[in-house]
């Protein structure tokens, strides 16, 4: 699949892959590529992965980490 992927974008890149909940790989591509991609029988879905950044001023109380957070 992942030479197949290359075919269509030289400068695709890996950015993930799983085997555990389900076999999938994730792929940075140039955007032009995803019509001819979706096409290809072994590609089940084609799905778009958020930019995430950490947020501590979230995750910091959610966890109850704000006395370590104060001693660092």
């Amino acid at each position: 699949m992942l030479a197949r992927i290359r075919a269509l974008d030289s400068n695709a890149r890996v950015v993930a892959s799983t085997q555990v909940v389900l076999n999938a790989v994730f792929v940075e591509v140039d955007a032009a590529v995803l019509p001819k991609l979706a096409m290809d029988k072994a590609v089940m879905r084609i799905a778009p992965v958020g930019n995430y950044e950490l947020d501590l001023s979230e995750t910091v109380p959610y966890i109850g980490a704000a006395t370590v957070q104060q001693r660092a």
